[in-house]
């Protein structure tokens, strides 16, 4: 889901000039480390999150699983608002 969100707002960010790369990819100027990275963040978030909420499954969330809700709805949060001015921008 980050990086369907990511190939969305990235083009538009790029059009918009809010970021450049030295060597630009074939999509859009946007290289492929980016979406690795996002690749790598959702894998590696979700098994962490998968791991500690299969062990207490009946109990209370912890303090990890709540910093790890907040931090995702933060970044669909902000996924959102940017695909929003996006999307204002080009209606312009």
């Amino acid at each position: 889901m980050l990086v369907v969100s990511d190939l969305i707002i990235d083009p538009g960010a790029v059009l918009m000039n809010f970021w450049t790369w030295t060597y630009p990819g074939i999509y859009y100027g946007i290289t492929f480390s980016s979406y690795l990275g996002w690749i790598l963040f959702s894998v590696i978030g979700g098994i962490i999150f998968f791991l500690d909420a299969s062990k207490k499954r009946d109990s209370k969330p912890n303090f990890l699983q709540h910093l790890h809700i907040s931090a995702w709805k933060y970044i669909l949060d902000w996924c959102v608002l940017w695909a929003e001015v996006i999307i204002v921008y080009s209606l312009l």
